[in-house]
Formats: structure tokens, sequence, C-alpha cells
């Protein structure tokens, strides 16, 4: 729910993993301008498919560029016109985080699992949540496409214009399947 609350209106999920300890090590540029670049290449020509929520997952402890990755597509323009407005990104360790430290809080959850590991393995389960969930129900974030700067992933641009057409689609058959 707190998701949902985030995100745009009616908006398609995908994941941004962010790997930087071993990335940076063997020379993938994950700088804050080359991410920028990257998500502007792979966000082109997706405005005709809706919102979309990115759900931003890294092992960056740096504050200051986490933040900065979630506001980098904000106040591009193209004419006087946002080309971005349609996209939102969430950091959604700091998400997992808050809701790790209030469930600690209000004893919900010992102690023990305030750790990284276990806000990585609440992230993973996200990331995995791709056709397990119940599209009519409102509350459910499923996750249709993935963007990731790794040790073995180190592209320029990902086209998401083709991969969202796709999804788009599939969703119509399926919904259109359901009321039939």
């Amino acid at each position: 729910t707190r998701i949902r609350h985030e995100s745009l209106d009616h908006s398609t999920y995908g994941v941004l993993k962010l790997r930087r300890g071993d990335v940076v090590q063997k020379g993938c540029d994950t700088s804050i301008e080359t991410i920028r670049e990257y998500l502007t290449c792979s966000f082109h020509n997706t405005e005709s498919y809706g919102n979309l929520t990115i759900l931003m997952m890294s092992d960056e402890t740096d504050q200051d560029y986490r933040r900065s990755i979630v506001q980098s597509l904000q106040g591009i323009h193209n004419n006087n016109t946002s080309m971005y407005e349609h996209v939102r990104i969430l950091d959604i360790d700091e998400m997992i985080w808050e809701i790790v430290d209030d469930a600690v809080e209000m004893g919900h959850l010992s102690r023990i699992h305030q750790n990284n590991y276990f806000v990585n393995e609440i992230g993973q389960t996200l990331r995995d949540r791709r056709g397990k969930v119940d599209m009519k129900n409102e509350h459910e974030v499923e996750v249709q496409f993935y963007l990731m700067r790794s040790r073995n992933v180190c592209t320029d641009c990902v086209l998401l214009e083709k991969r969202i057409a796709h999804t788009a689609e599939m969703k119509r058959i399926i919904l259109q399947w359901d009321i039939n």
C-alpha cells in the first residue's frame, strides 16, 4: 500500500537495480550522470504507455547518490515540456527500511531483522512478483520490466518502449479474456 501511495496513478511498475560495490571495481560507470543518460535513453518514447513507477534497489549507502538517482529525470525538458513527468523513481530500499524500523518499534519484528540482508530479501520478493499477482487487485504491485547495472550487465540503454508495448498488449488480452 505504501508503494501505491507514493506511485504515479495507474502505473506500470519496473525495477532499477544498481550494483555499485563490485561494478565500480569492474569498470562499469554508475556515476549519476551516466545513470541519468541510461535512464533518459531507456525511457525515450514511453510517455504514450502511461505512468511508470520505478522501484530502485541498490547496494549504495551514499544517501546523496541515491537521492540524485531518484531525482535524475526531473527537470529534463524539450521545448519547455517535461519529458519524463510520466516516470517516478522510488527508493524502495529506503521504504523497506522505514517499514522494518516501524515493525521493530511496534514489536512486530525483532531487532535482528534490522539489517541490509533482510531488507534486500524483501526487495527481491518484490522484484520477483512478475506474473504472480492478481491484476484486478488495486493494492498489488506487479513488476513488468527490469533495468539493471551490475558486474555482468552494463549496457548503455534498454529500449523500454518495446518491452512496455508488449506488456500493455498482454494485459489487455488477459483482462479481455477474464471479461469474456
